[in-house]
């Protein structure tokens, strides 16, 4: 997930948090209103008509108990009947007394009034009667309805503490997911920011101290994580471009070195030549004295083409790429050889029926490179072993494989064997693999260095050259050296 994605989450988890805040505060006042205020607001009114009701008829009952028919008796009889009146259906919110009850109270106020009225127009003693009994009947339930307001009110006073703590809960809930969306705030900015860049800057002040091995823990796929990668690629480009730079200036004074021992031993091999081309002319034809002559001829001829090939390939010259049979290529280098090999015991064998008919590659150098190779086999191949070299193709490349029947190569040596100035022999140089290295990666082509499969019966090492049939390709140097060196 990117950080443009991973911020929209969190902008989102925020504005979620902040809506259901606002969601509980809109929810908090509407209950307020829904629970509190008005059914309040409706038991004070409730109360107060009640109370003028009531006030009124005392008023009305006092008059009537002192059988005073004035104008006062009047004034108190026509409140009765208008509080009376104010109290509507008696729905106050809250407060229900019920629209049976708001009948009953009317039909009381009403015979109260009727027999009052009717006492006021004729002091009949009977209707005095009649109209106290009726208007303390109707005192009387007023009392009782203003009781049961009274009970309704303890009712919403108690139900205001339960709506009170409802409200408390909401906003406890809100302040708490408030403070949890904080934390996942801080934990994600933490997990997303602050402790990638702690890497990123940890890996560049690793790199600037000259640590290249160091690489940055890549994690996620973000913008980040891309950067971390790329500056491990940076690293490894570095790290390469160095060890690269180290091997050319190592192997420019080995090219030095090499062209100062041509000159010295070619001078020998003159000799040598001269003198077996005189000794040759006094030998019959037919004898195996001559035959060894000419092959002394022969061979001091190739190494002295050896030498020759050798500087140039020291040198950084480009390849001369030509069309070549592969086997039969492999057949010819090979051939120098067999007798050194026949010497120490060690039997070579070439296997080329896999080869491509035809591939483009540079025979003199890529010489060079397979005698490199082949001749470190045959000296690490005890007496009675033997040397397979196999010859193959595969898709658009092909190869030279080298098995030998040595001891192998250590951890160490996997890694190490194509430095310049490293060697497993006694009395090494370091020289030859690395020069057949270069050679091959010159042919657009790698080199690996592997122990032989045990699966297949033997337990030396394996050399395999891998090439480009036709042109060569444009290829990445850090690609080539990771196929070289895989555990790297």
């Amino acid at each position: 997930m990117t950080l443009q994605r991973k911020f929209a989450v969190l902008i989102g988890l925020l504005s979620l948090t902040a809506a259901v805040s606002l969601g509980g505060a809109i929810w908090s006042v509407g209950l307020l209103d829904r629970e509190v205020a008005r059914p309040f607001t409706a038991t004070a009114t409730l109360s107060r008509d009640l109370r003028d009701a009531t006030h009124a008829t005392e008023r009305l009952t006092d008059a009537i108990a002192a059988r005073a028919r004035t104008d006062d008796t009047r004034m108190a009889l026509s409140a009765m009947a208008s509080t009376t009146e104010s109290l509507g259906d008696l729905d106050y919110g809250a407060v229900r007394l019920g629209s049976r009850t708001a009948v009953l109270v009317r039909r009381s106020a009403e015979d109260a009034h009727a027999l009052t009225d009717e006492w006021i127009e004729t002091g009949d003693s009977d209707t005095w009667d009649e109209a106290g009994a009726q208007v303390r009947a109707h005192l009387a339930l007023l009392l009782r309805l203003n009781t049961q307001a009274s009970g309704s009110a303890e009712l919403a006073i108690e139900h205001v503490a339960d709506v009170r703590r409802g409200i408390l809960l909401v906003q406890v809930v809100a302040v708490l997911t408030a403070l949890l969306a904080a934390l996942l705030a801080l934990s994600f900015h933490r997990r997303w920011i602050v402790e990638p860049v702690a890497r990123l800057r940890v890996g560049a002040e690793r790199l600037a101290t000259g640590d290249l091995d160091y690489r940055v823990e890549e994690i996620g796929r973000d913008e980040l994580a891309m950067l971390g990668r790329e500056v491990n690629h940076m690293a490894s480009t570095i790290q390469r471009m160095q060890t690269e730079a180290v091997e050319r200036e190592r192997f420019a004074a080995v090219g030095l070195v090499v062209r100062r021992l041509a000159h010295n031993i070619r001078n020998p091999l003159a000799g040598i030549r001269n003198l077996a081309e005189t000794t040759l002319d006094d030998l019959p034809d037919d004898g195996d004295p001559h035959d060894a002559q000419r092959r002394i001829i022969t061979t001091v001829d190739r190494f002295d083409g050896w030498l020759t090939d050798f500087l140039r390939a020291s040198a950084p010259n480009e390849v001369a790429l030509s069309p070549g049979v592969p086997g039969a290529w492999v057949e010819s280098a090979l051939h120098a050889l067999r007798p050194m090999a026949e010497g120490r015991g060690v039997r070579i064998c070439l296997d080329a029926t896999g080869a491509p008919p035809q591939a483009l590659f540079d025979p003199v150098q890529l010489e060079q490179a397979l005698v490199a190779v082949v001749t470190n086999a045959v000296e690490v191949t005890p007496n009675g072993g033997e040397v397979d070299i196999r010859v193959g193709a595969h898709g658009v490349r092909w190869t030279v494989s080298v098995l030998d029947d040595g001891p192998g190569l250590e951890p160490d040596a996997l890694e190490r064997i194509f430095d310049t100035d490293y060697t497993t022999k006694p009395g090494g140089h370091g020289i030859g693999l690395t020069a057949a290295k270069w050679i091959v990666r010159r042919h657009g082509g790698m080199m690996r260095a592997q122990n032989a499969d045990e699966a297949s019966g033997r337990r030396g090492a394996r050399f395999d050259i891998e090439l480009p049939i036709g042109e060569r390709p444009g290829h990445d140097d850090g690609e080539v050296d990771r196929a070289e060196h895989p555990d790297r």
